[in-house]
């Protein structure tokens, strides 16, 4: 992964992924349409692979199960059940 500055900016940076490279993203919100959404657009745009659940806590278990997979937690923050705050402190 290559870091660069953006313009005079020091408050946003841009990282680029060798070609080669994919990074795993698991994405957690009870809102299925945005669960959806996104899997499409990241997958079709980008060089990732999606893992989506729209249930905080069976999202949490196959985490438990798989952690080494995943690169980046992306979540809602209110959810019924567990928070994506709460998720992402035990993840």
């Amino acid at each position: 992964m290559t870091k660069e500055n953006v313009g005079n900016s020091e408050d946003f940076t841009h990282y680029t992924l060798p070609s080669s490279s994919r990074l795993s993203i698991l994405i957690v919100d009870d809102d299925k349409d945005i669960v959806d959404t996104i899997r499409f657009y990241l997958t079709r745009k980008g060089n990732f692979t999606v893992q989506t659940f729209s249930n905080a806590i069976m999202a949490f278990e196959h985490f438990c199960q798989h952690a080494s997979e995943f690169d980046i937690l992306l979540s809602d923050i209110r959810m019924p059940g567990m928070s994506g705050l709460q998720l992402a402190r035990k993840a």
